[in-house]
C-alpha cells in the first residue's frame, strides 16, 4: 500500500523504511487515490480521525464531517491543478485547529495535517489544565504548596491550609 504513493523515495540515511519513517512523524499523514480512498494514513491520522482502520476506506463517507467546503475544495483543487497548497482547518471532532498541506501526485493527493493552536484554543487548553491541576490539588494531596522559584508559596492546598489555621489570603501576603 504504502509503495502505491508515487515520487517519494526511501533515505538510506535513516536506515528506516518509508512506512516506519512516516509513522515517526508527529503529524497526521494520508494519502488519497483519485477516489478519495486512503491509501496509506499513519498512526497519528487514526488517532486524530478516532478511526482504528483508515487504508481501505473511502475517505469522505467514513468521515463526513471532514467535508467541509475549504478542506474538500482544496483537495479537488490540489488533484485538478496538480499544484500544491496549505488551508487552515478546524476540526470539529477534536476542536483543534490544523495547517493542512496537500501535496497532489500522479494517483491522488498526500494530506499532511499539522496542528497548530490558536489563542484562544491555546487559552482553553491552559484553562482546563489548570482546572485539572486545581482539583488534584485540592482533592487528591494531603499537603501540596506551589512554589515560585524564589521558593515563595504561590498556591496552597486546602487540606493544608487548614492545618495552619490562616487565610489564604494571609499565606499568599507573608509569602510575598
Amino acid at each position: 500500500m504504502i509503495n502505491d504513493i508515487p515520487e517519494i523515495q526511501t533515505s538510506s540515511m535513516t536506515g528506516l523504511d518509508l512506512t516506519q519513517l512516516l509513522e515517526t512523524i508527529p503529524s497526521a499523514i494520508v494519502f488519497l487515490n483519485q477516489n478519495g480512498t486512503v491509501i496509506y494514513a499513519n498512526l497519528r491520522a487514526t488517532e486524530i480521525m478516532k478511526a482504528p482502520v483508515l487504508t481501505g476506506t473511502i475517505f469522505w463517507e467514513s468521515f463526513p464531517y471532514l467535508v467541509v467546503p475549504p478542506l474538500y475544495t482544496a483537495v479537488d483543487t490540489a488533484m485538478h491543478t496538480q499544484q500544491s497548497l496549505s488551508i487552515s482547518y478546524s476540526c470539529p471532532l477534536t476542536f483543534m485547529t490544523f495547517q493542512v498541506h496537500l501535496s497532489p501526485r500522479s494517483n491522488g493527493v498526500l494530506l499532511f495535517f499539522q496542528a497548530t493552536m490558536d489563542s484562544a484554543s491555546w487559552q482553553e487548553a491552559f484553562h482546563n489544565q489548570e482546572r485539572k491541576y486545581h482539583l488534584l490539588l485540592e482533592n487528591i494531596a494531603d499537603g501540596v504548596l506551589d512554589l515560585t522559584p524564589q521558593g515563595l508559596i504561590q498556591n496552597i492546598s486546602q487540606r493544608l491550609l487548614h492545618h495552619t489555621k490562616m487565610n489564604r489570603e494571609d499565606v499568599r501576603t507573608i509569602s510575598e
